[in-house]
C-alpha cells in the first residue's frame, strides 16, 4: 500500500476506486475483503461491491449486505 499511496501522491490522485468481482473466467473479489480495504484507508478508497447477475435474488441480498458494509455501488462483471 504504501507504495501504491505514494504513485498516487505523485499524479495527484486522491481517491482511489477498489471494486469487488464475481467471475467464472477472471476469479472472484469478494465484497468483505474490498470493505476490509476501505475501511482500512477510508481516506483512500471508495468500495464497489461485485455480485453476480444470474441469480437475481441473490444478487439482491448481496447488495443489500454489501451496502451495509459500506459499499458504495455495484459491479456488473462485463460478459457474465
Amino acid at each position: 500500500m504504501p507504495l501504491l499511496f505514494e504513485e498516487m501522491d505523485a499524479v495527484g490522485v486522491t481517491t482511489g476506486v477498489v471494486i469487488g468481482r464475481v467471475s467464472q473466467t477472471l476469479g472472484t473479489t469478494s465484497n468483505d475483503e474490498i470493505a476490509d480495504t476501505v475501511k482500512a484507508h477510508p481516506d483512500r478508497f471508495v468500495g464497489i461491491a461485485g455480485i453476480d447477475p444470474l441469480d437475481r435474488k441473490a444478487a439482491v441480498k448481496e447488495i443489500d449486505r454489501a451496502m451495509s458494509l459500506g459499499l458504495r455501488g455495484v459491479n456488473l462483471e462485463p460478459g457474465t
